[in-house]
């Protein structure tokens, strides 16, 4: 089992908690260009012809573009030698229990439906492909238990990224060296099938082909669906994504009293003289503002305190598209179908977790060398970043709860989800299996890398599962997922 592996994989080397920092750096203007920013030449030309960028436009340039961008480009992103550190570099022990959750709610939801269904693993955004890696290696242990088959044959995993050096980079943690550079079909090193797609539509039109393909035996009623049950994982992933950002703006009278007051997009910009970016309110009224004003959003903006607010549009197209894909699955399985879930990891805000209105959003910034960095400094050397919006997803899936085919749990905490599946009692028996080989130093650095799974990043990242389809797997009838059970006060004490 999982609890027979070396103690050497379950700690990474780790060198910062990540990009959970709350303050902003927006406000300043950036320094001249370098040289060394070809990227931030090609913004400046780009908005001295067409005008101002939105923060959107400017993030999803600075991150993505083909040549100069941060995840396409830079030498190194993630670890201690890279801007960030994510929970799966941390410790293994993270992609262990994200595995433990994966395997458990598969095997109870197929299970009561009476089903063999295979698993399909897809994680967006692998970053170097540790959590994958992982949650192969524990999938390999226990999946045959499921089924009368081999793990090799039920188990399969679907990687989202842009970027062809992190894939290379990926291909190796996860294949490894002999299997990254054959040129066959793709394997884990562990058996398991995987493929690689550059974006979320990609794989989502693969699955469809593959439904479409899918022809049902009519004449074999007792045969076993071959849908698979399909998890979605996005760690870290939806922070990435760019944000529209909004200020309120007001007019005050000769008393000082504030008359009236609008929504402002938050533009990019250069300087006066040329040479650098800068934020600027949109003087007019933009697409993106009309629609965030718009009476639609009249609920949302009443409860507004603050004078900042960001929106995240690609956050809740994907995450739709995703239960669209898993509702779809389940509808034409014929029988209902295995259906699917989604769980997200990240750091964000949840009002109605937090029983508050909608904070003050201003959460629009930029980590380098593990350190918060003006985000319109040097564009392509430095993550962007932007808080989730938990509330806002939720809300969305709501209303596509309404069909009773889609249910939503949380958020909790990282550090609640991670308890709550064992990871205190997972450590505390790998340090007693390694009790004589571990060297007092390597000893402390295990349980250092766990507390900070569980308090810094613990406390500060939020967990929400959405399961769809499956006949209902969406229902009350499975009951809460494991991880999001109302944590007892004794358990906070492991």
């Amino acid at each position: 089992g999982a609890s027979s592996s070396s103690s050497s994989s379950q700690n990474r080397t780790f060198h910062n908690s990540g990009k959970t920092s709350e303050k902003s750096t927006t406000s300043s203007p950036s320094p001249s260009p370098s040289p060394r920013s070809p990227l931030l030449r090609e913004l400046l030309q780009r908005i001295q012809w067409s005008g101002p960028l939105t923060v959107a436009e400017y993030m999803k340039t600075a991150l993505t573009h083909p040549r100069h961008g941060f995840y396409t480009a830079s030498p190194e992103v993630f670890g201690s030698r890279g801007h960030f550190t994510t929970s799966p570099e941390v410790s293994a022990l993270f992609g262990e229990m994200v595995a433990v959750w994966v395997l458990y709610e598969w095997q109870r939801r197929t299970a009561a439906a009476n089903r063999k269904s295979p698993l399909r693993v897809v994680e967006l955004g692998p970053g170097r492909g540790f959590l994958t890696s992982d949650v192969a290696r524990v999938l390999a242990q226990f999946a045959a238990k499921n089924s009368s088959g081999t793990p090799n044959q039920m188990v399969s995993f679907h990687l989202v990224e842009i970027s062809d050096r992190l894939r290379a980079i990926q291909e190796r943690n996860i294949c490894g060296e002999k299997e990254a550079s054959s040129s066959k079909t793709p394997r884990t090193a562990h058996g398991q099938p995987i493929s690689w797609h550059r974006s979320l539509e990609e794989l989502l039109s693969v699955f469809a082909e593959e439904q479409e393909q899918e022809e049902p035996k009519e004449d074999k009623v007792e045969q076993q669906p071959k849908q698979p049950f399909t998890v979605f994982l996005a760690n870290e992933y939806f922070d990435a994504f760019p944000v529209h950002k909004f200020v309120r703006s007001g007019s005050s009278s000769s008393s000082g009293e504030q008359q009236q007051s609008a929504w402002r997009e938050v533009l990019v910009d250069m300087t006066p003289t040329g040479d650098a970016l800068r934020l600027i309110q949109a003087r007019h009224p933009t697409p993106a503002s009309q629609y965030f004003t718009s009476a639609s959003n009249e609920a949302i903006i009443s409860k507004i305190t603050g004078d900042h607010y960001e929106v995240c549009p690609g956050a809740l197209l994907q995450t739709a598209a995703i239960v669209d894909q898993l509702t779809s699955q389940s509808a034409d399985g014929g029988d209902g179908g295995p259906g699917g879930a989604l769980l997200i990891i990240d750091y964000g805000f949840d009002a109605a977790e937090d029983n508050q209105k909608p904070p003050n959003r201003d959460t629009f910034r930029a980590f380098r060398a593990h350190a918060l960095a003006d985000p319109l400094a040097e564009p392509g050397a430095a993550d962007l970043t932007a808080d989730v919006d938990f509330a806002a997803i939720r809300s969305q899936l709501k209303a596509k709860s309404k069909k009773k085919d889609v249910q939503v749990f949380g958020t909790v905490t990282q550090e609640h989800f991670l308890r709550q599946l064992g990871i205190g009692l997972r450590l505390q028996m790998l340090l007693a299996q390694n009790a004589k080989h571990l060297e007092p130093e390597a000893r402390q650095q295990l349980v250092a890398s766990v507390r900070m799974l569980l308090e810094e990043m613990g406390r500060r990242f939020r967990v929400m599962a959405v399961f769809a389809g499956g006949g209902g797997n969406g229902s009350d009838q499975y009951g809460t997922p494991v991880g999001f059970e109302q944590e007892k006060e004794e358990e906070k004490k492991v």
